[in-house]
Order: C-alpha cells, then structure tokens, then sequence
C-alpha cells in the first residue's frame, strides 16, 4: 500500500506498524471520512479456529490508533502517565502482539443476541464483567489461535 495519502500520525503509525508486521502492508488501505484526511485501516483474518465475528482490524482515524478484535475495541489516544509510560501507538502496538501471542483474549457479554460490553481477559483467566455490563446471561472468549475461546452462562 502506498502511505503517501496518509495524514502525517497515520503515515507514523503505518511505519511502526509495518516495521513490526511487514507482510499486513499488502493488508492495509487507506480511508477518507467526508472533508477529513485520509487514515490507516489494516484488517489481519485470524485464523479459522478464532472463530470471531470481526477480524483484528487497527485504524488511525482522529489521530488515535484503534485495535478491535470480535466484539472488542479499544483507543489507545496518545498521553502520557504520571509514570512516564506512553499510550500512544507503543501501547497499541504491545495490546496487537498481546492478542497474537494469546497472552489476551477478547470477553464480550451477551443477554440473548444482544451485546452487553466487551473486554479483555489474560489467557485462561475466567472473566469479570465490567461495572458498565448490566443483565448478561452468556459470556463469548475468543483468542487468536483459538486455545481459549468459550461460550458459558454469565
């Protein structure tokens, strides 16, 4: 993909990310919200044994890097903690290598077929719903390989 049409943050993180990924450049492409610069989309199929809805998919639109995987997202806005750790395009970068190393996996919670919230998990860890998740009856792990995905009553 040719990352001149970029925005400048999106041609950052297009760089960092195909330094670390060089074969999701055939994968990437870029996208134009109506009078907004162009951002990065990348879209990696998991494979089959996932079984997720959603494909990992990361973007840079607003100047924010996005991570989603099945039913979870996340923003990784650029700020820096009192601790000095960024959590910018380096946290984004860490959550991706994260999922594919199934040190995470993505939790969503369910009442029937409508979504409640989603999460992440460590490994095998049995999750928590989250404060904000009300009246779920099911919850969906996927990982990347597969090795922890469940469906269990919440």
């Amino acid at each position: 993909m040719d990352i001149t049409g970029l925005d400048a943050f999106s041609q950052s993180v297009a760089e960092k990310i195909f330094a670390r990924f060089p074969e999701w450049k055939a994968l990437a492409m870029a996208q134009a919200e109506r009078d907004a610069p162009s951002y990065l989309l990348v879209e990696v199929p998991p494979p089959p044994q996932a079984d997720v809805a959603e494909p990992l998919r990361i973007t840079t639109s607003n100047e924010e890097v996005t991570v989603g995987f099945d039913y979870y997202h996340c923003h990784f806005d650029e700020w820096v903690s009192d601790d000095g750790d960024s959590f910018g395009e380096g946290a984004a970068l860490k959550f991706v290598e994260a999922l594919l190393s199934e040190r995470q996996a993505a939790a969503s919670w369910w009442h029937g077929n409508d979504w409640r919230g989603s999460t992440v998990v460590r490994g095998s860890e049995r999750p928590k719903p989250p404060d904000f998740v009300r009246d779920a009856r099911r919850v969906r792990i996927r990982s990347w390989l597969g090795t922890y995905n469940a469906d269990y009553a919440a």
